[in-house]
């Protein structure tokens, strides 16, 4: 079955029938057509058919949303350190400066249609439509703009027409909730859409000192792009990351401190977590010696600090069996 998607109300529509189970299991073929284009337009001074050193960071930024999103939904890593060569150049922005203010096209379709060809015979269909059509939908979408910013008005005094110009519409709070049921469906989404939203606040951040800044059908004055920014980088939190595990390597070169790289069972997800000699007692220190020869699974509770979904710190807090 062949869906042509050429502007968002398609995506939502197609990503509805997904939720819905709607989506057969014949064979699939997904074609991005003219959509989705992000079209950024820039007015002040010094944006005459010019990208300012801040604009630069906020492409650059939205690069890196593309490749760790990439590496999260085709090799199920938290970063793009992951991606060879090959896959950079086929994920790599071309974006044209055009005249007239500083308009910058941003073509996200052959980004998507790699992603799509890189995923199509490892899931069901079902499965495609919803990480394909999502993605397209958080990196692509005017909405996913507007419920970004209508997010971060709360949390800001702004003018009227600001708060008028990011209000979701009946339509768009509907849009809101089939996305949140999509997010729930794949924890990777959501992380996805942390790196979006980051180079989202980039471009607000980029395009602070203009008069106005368009996206797509959605304008600003620099003044609200400058207040709704945020300035502050992403923090890392706290999470509980126990589960079963298979021990992949086992490293010692500290004193006093074992090293274990980990896969988790429940989806594939790797890392390094550690614990000291003395935090385990001699029982849980057999088990996970008997699980890393045996190549089988233990239970460990973890206690851990992840950023965007990447597992910055974890240690190992007890052992058990598997339950």
């Amino acid at each position: 079955m062949k869906y042509t998607i050429e502007n968002e109300s398609e995506a939502f529509l197609l990503l509805e029938d997904a939720l819905g189970g709607k989506i057969g299991m014949d064979a699939l073929e997904l074609d991005f057509k003219g959509w989705p284009v992000v079209n950024i337009r820039v007015c002040g001074e010094g944006y005459d058919s010019t990208i300012t050193p801040e604009m630069a960071n906020a492409i650059i930024e939205l690069q890196h949303a593309i490749h760790r999103s990439y590496a999260r939904i085709v090799h199920n890593k938290s970063n793009a350190r992951c991606l060879n060569g090959t896959e950079k150049d086929q994920l790599r922005l071309k974006v044209k400066v055009q005249k007239g203010s500083t308009n910058l096209p941003v073509d996200l379709t052959e980004y998507l249609k790699t992603v799509t060809t890189q995923v199509i015979d490892k899931v069901t269909p079902e499965q495609v439509v919803t990480m394909v059509v999502s993605i397209a939908l958080i990196a692509g979408g005017c909405w996913a703009y507007k419920a970004f910013l209508n997010a971060r008005v709360r949390e800001k005094e702004v003018d009227a027409e600001t708060h008028k110009a990011i209000a979701l519409s009946e339509q768009e709070t509907k849009r809101s909730e089939i996305m949140a049921k999509a997010l729930s469906r794949d924890e990777r989404l959501l992380h996805v859409k942390s790196d979006f939203d980051q180079a989202r606040n980039e471009i607000l951040k980029g395009t602070a000192d203009a008069k106005m800044i368009q996206v797509g059908d959605l304008t600003l004055s620099g003044e609200s792009a400058r207040k709704l920014a945020h300035s502050a980088r992403a923090e890392s939190i706290d999470v509980q990351l126990n589960g079963n595990y298979i021990i992949i390597e086992v490293h010692h070169s500290h004193p006093d401190e074992v090293r274990l790289k980990l896969n988790r069972c429940s989806d594939g997800k790797e890392f390094y977590a550690k614990f000291r000699d003395a935090s385990l007692d001699q029982e849980q220190i057999k088990i996970l010696q008997r699980a890393e020869w045996d190549r089988s699974k233990v239970y460990l509770s973890i206690n851990a600090t992840e950023l965007r979904g990447e597992v910055t710190t974890a240690t190992v807090v007890s052992v058990t069996l598997q339950p």
